[in-house]
Order: structure tokens, then sequence, then C-alpha cells
């Protein structure tokens, strides 16, 4: 197969062992990586510019504000749509040459003289638009209605003789009949005191009302109907009506939350996350956070505080726990008490050989197959293999007589006549006997049929013919 390049860097690649790749497709394979691959770090500030960090990325990041992402040319660093500063609309249109883009919360000021009659829409100028005080005589064209002059007073010089007759009176001259319906302008009153009766229901407003110190609040303080007083709140305080009776900034006490209104969402948010709130020591004080650990309780430890922690013994009342509380195969050997198990406790056939540790079991009756039992040897005895798991034990005899052969039967008529034992019932020597001169063979002749002297045994192939008293005969 022939050597690959691939598309985006023009790497060469190669996918079989026959294909052939020489030390220069490599080197030429790692320049074009380092040409073309960008690099990445990051960290609180940038590293020094230099051909190290050519075509490097840098993210520059604190943990108490965000980052700024910037390029090296191997030169310098280069900001990335870093955040510019805000700017002020002069207006003029223009494109901009900045790489740095505006924030979602800039704000932008208006250069001064910068609206223009043209760029202000037909009737956007409403009232609340024009500052006080800031039309004067000349913005005012000529044909006013005079219903416009609904406040204030009308310079003497402003009204033609005759056209309002009051006004041509002397001081006094004006009687409460002679008062409009509508009533008069305020700034009319600058002399004497209003009596109560005078003000109209909700028409003093808070702008009317004596100024108070800060954070301050006008109040009566105490059982009687009497003039109101300033009550001041410090930080983190509340109004409220403490033990004195009387009304007061402080921190809420525990007699002014009723029964049951502090809600679990009303409480302040734990710091780690498996925590109960309680008092860990002995004595009255705050709760605090007990965190607790994986598989683990709450319990009061050796120490005599609430914690977190695993059960031992002295958290069990005695005979607590029953059988079905216990989970198999959670009692190991480090929960059992020297001598506890007993035989009584073991079910038959419960323990098998997997269990019984090596050399542990004497051999006696209760154990099954094949074992080795030593074997002491004795005199001239052998032991091969001997005291060898599951190994063939050889006993051998040694030769202690030096007997050899064949000794009676039909040994050319020798049999044996007497032997020899030693202590150990080994037989060490054989005495034997030649019978020939003892007996007859069948082929051998002593007289003949006419014998007649003496007591003789007489062998012949026929019925003697005559023989004496006494006389053995063989029929051949």
């Amino acid at each position: 197969m022939a050597i690959l390049t691939t598309t985006r860097l023009a790497i060469k690649r190669w996918e079989s062992g026959a294909d052939a790749f020489t030390r220069s497709d490599m080197d030429e394979s790692h320049a074009r990586l380092e040409a073309r691959v960008a690099g990445f770090d990051n960290g609180g500030s940038q590293p020094t510019a230099g051909a190290a960090k050519a075509g490097f990325f840098h993210y520059t990041t604190t943990d108490s504000g965000v980052g700024q992402l910037s390029y090296c040319n191997g030169n310098t660093y280069f900001d990335i749509a870093a955040p510019g500063a805000a700017a002020s609309l002069d207006g003029a249109l223009a494109n901009g040459t900045a790489t740095t883009f505006a924030r979602s919360d800039h704000t932008h000021s208006l250069d001064d003289s910068i609206v223009t009659t043209a760029k202000i829409n037909a009737a956007a100028v409403t009232t609340v638009k024009i500052a006080d005080s800031n039309v004067t005589d000349a913005k005012v064209a000529s044909g006013l209605s005079a219903s416009k002059l609904t406040t204030g007073t009308l310079p003497v010089a402003r009204i033609a003789d005759g056209v309002l007759g009051t006004v041509k009176l002397t001081d006094g001259a004006v009687t409460d009949a002679k008062l409009a319906s509508t009533g008069l302008d305020a700034t009319k009153f600058t002399t004497g005191t209003l009596a109560a009766a005078r003000i109209a229901a909700n028409t003093v407003t808070l702008g009317k009302i004596e100024q108070v110190v800060g954070h301050g609040i006008l109040a009566r303080n105490g059982g009687t109907t009497g003039d109101l007083s300033e009550l001041a709140a410090s930080t983190n305080q509340v109004l409220g009506r403490g033990a004195s009776g009387n009304l007061t900034f402080a921190q809420v006490s525990a007699g002014q939350i009723a029964s049951n209104a502090v809600t679990y969402a009303k409480m302040q948010n734990v710091s780690s996350g498996y925590s109960v709130l309680a008092r860990a020591s002995s004595g009255a004080g705050a709760v605090a956070e007990i965190t607790a650990g994986t598989d683990s309780v709450l319990r009061r430890d050796g120490s005599g505080n609430l914690a977190f922690g695993t059960i031992d013994g002295n958290h069990i009342t005695s005979n607590s726990i029953n059988a079905t509380q216990i989970n198999a195969g959670a009692v190991d050997t480090s929960e059992l008490a020297a001598d506890a198990v007993t035989s009584a406790k073991i079910a038959d056939g419960a323990v098998d050989s997997e269990h019984i540790a090596n050399n542990a079991v004497a051999l006696s009756t209760k154990t099954t197959g094949s074992f080795v039992k030593k074997v002491v040897q004795g005199t001239s005895i052998t032991v091969s293999a001997n005291d060898v798991e599951n190994a063939s034990v050889t006993v051998s005899h040694g030769n202690t007589s030096n007997l050899n052969g064949f000794y009676g039967g039909n040994n050319d008529a020798n049999v044996i006549e007497d032997f020899t034992v030693d202590s150990n019932g080994h037989v060490t020597a054989v005495g034997t006997r030649d019978m020939d001169t003892f007996f007859l063979r069948k082929t051998d002749a002593y007289g003949d049929s006419s014998a007649n002297n003496g007591r003789r045994i007489y062998v012949q192939s026929g019925t003697p013919a005559v023989g004496s008293n006494g006389n053995l005969w063989f029929q051949i």
C-alpha cells in the first residue's frame, strides 16, 4: 500500500508494515505539525512572548474575574475579543477598526450639542423633558390662552385697569365671599399658622413632613397619645415592640417569632452537603454543622460529643442483634472472638478442604482419601518417599541370609531336613539330605521274582510267582 497524506495537516501516514516510511518522511511530518498545530495554555498571567510560544493561544484567568483569550505570533500577544472602554456618542457615523468589543452593561454618554433639531421627532419634547425655569419669554409664542395660567400671581402691570376689580381694592378689601370657589394659590400665605381643620384629608405629602435622621422613622414610642419622635435603626435591626413594651429597633428575639413560623427555607444554607445542624458538645449553645462521611451514622462517640462515624460495640446494647439483622458474609475472622466457634456452631458438611489451612488438621478417622503416615524402618528394612504428601511409600527388605536357589522337591532327591531362623523370623540357614540311599526309584531293580530270603522289596514287571512272608511287592 502507498503512504497516505492527511488532508488538513499533510502529515504522512502508513497503514501496514510493508509501507516504506523514511526518517525524512517522519521529520517532514513533525515539521508540519510544528508549523500548523496551535498550542494552548492558561494561567494567571501571560507567559513571556517568544519563538517557543509562537502559534499559542493563552487564556489568562483568575478565580475573581472573567479571563482573556490572546494569541502569540512569536513576538507579542494579541488580545482576542477583549472588552473595550465605553465611548461617548458624538453623532458621527464610523465603522471603526478596534478589535475590542462592547460589554452588555456599557453605557454611553452624548457629546454636547450633538442632538440637533433634525434629531428630535415632532412632539417628542414633553413637559417632563423641559427643565424648570428654562422656557424664557422669547421661547413662548404669542397668543397664549389665559387658561394656561393656573398657579402663581400675575403682576399688576400685566392687568389692565378695570379688568379685575378686586385688584383695585385696598388691603383687606377682598373678603371670603370675594374669593373664587377654585381657591387661592398657596404662595399667597406667607404669615400665620394654618389650622388643622383647614387641611384636607390626605393632602399633606411626604415632602411636607419634617425631615428625619438617616435610617430613621417617625413613631409614637410610648403607651399614651402624644407627638411623634424619631427612631433610628442600626445595621441588621428590625422595628418591634420589645420586652419593655416600647417600640424599638433591635435584632429579632425569640419572643417575636411565632411558633412554627421559621420554615426550612428561611434557615441559612449549610456550607457543605450531607450535613445536619446539631449541638455537638455538652451544655447549651448555638447549633453547628456536623458533616457525614461515607458509610457513617450520627452517634455520640467516646469523647461524649455528637459526630458521624461507624457504630462500634459501645453503641449496641447487649443481646440486641439477632440473626436476621446480620448480612450474609458480614462476619469475618476479625469479628470472631477466640474460641467463639464451637463444634455445635458448625453445620454438617459446612467446612470443605479450601477452608482448612495447610497442616491444620491432624490425621484421624475424620479424614478421607490417601495420606502418608511416617514409616519407621527397622533392622534390614529401608523406606523410600517417607512422610511425603500423596507419595507412594516403598518398603524394601534387605538380604540377611545369603541363601539362594531351589531346595528339595525335584532337585535330585535332595530335601530340606532343617532350617535356622533368626530373632526377626528370617531364615538364615537350610539343612538338606539326599534321599537316594533311603528309597527305591522306579528304575531300580532289587532281587528277582524267586527271591525268598529276608524282608526285601521286590520290584518287577510281572506278578511274582512265589514269595516269602513279609516281602513287599510292587506291581509295575
